[in-house]
């Protein structure tokens, strides 16, 4: 398929859509995991973590970034900011960015500012933040404030590109 307006939304539906299972994912398993008893072993917190790598597709890529030793900051840090591992967040935002950039050129529409303000936000959030400021607030709500954007992303997406008044199509 040539890399036209129409690959341009797959990749826009692809990103958004992993960018939201990874936030969902992370938000499930981090209060999962945190709520275990301190009773539970050791050994069962590193199956939990195996378990949410394994889910995002990023075992492997997770040990040859930082061994296998797993630990909750190296974890969060990997799936929300690595910029190079096709299954985190930061990876994914800005691929949609790049996406929605293209789509813009390809079909002329620059009117869509609020749809570059809430995404650009959230790419310059995942770009300039680091792990150790994203853990020393609460981490819960980082990740829901996250899955908001992406809720808020995706609804503008629809408004812009799918279900648009006549009156606005023939206004650009």
């Amino acid at each position: 398929m040539t890399h036209g307006e129409g690959w341009q939304f797959i990749q826009l539906g692809r990103y958004i859509e992993r960018a939201t299972a990874t936030a969902n994912l992370l938000s499930i398993y981090h209060g999962e995991i945190l709520s275990l008893d301190d009773d539970v072993s050791d050994g069962q917190h590193y199956l939990e973590w195996i378990g949410l790598l394994r889910c995002c597709t990023a075992f492997e890529a997770y040990c040859q970034a930082y061994t296998a030793e797993l630990t909750q900051d190296r974890i969060l840090e990997f799936l929300l900011l690595n910029q190079r591992f096709p299954h985190s967040l930061r990876y994914s935002i800005d691929s949609l960015r790049q996406a929605l950039v293209a789509i813009q050129q390809a079909t002329g529409r620059h009117s869509v500012e609020a749809l570059n303000r809430v995404a650009g936000r959230l790419q310059a959030s995942l770009n300039f933040s680091e792990i150790t400021e994203i853990l020393s607030q609460d981490t819960a709500s980082y990740l829901h404030n996250i899955l908001q954007q992406c809720r808020q992303i995706h609804d503008l997406i629809y408004r812009f590109y799918i279900h648009y008044s006549v009156e606005a199509a023939l206004a650009m």
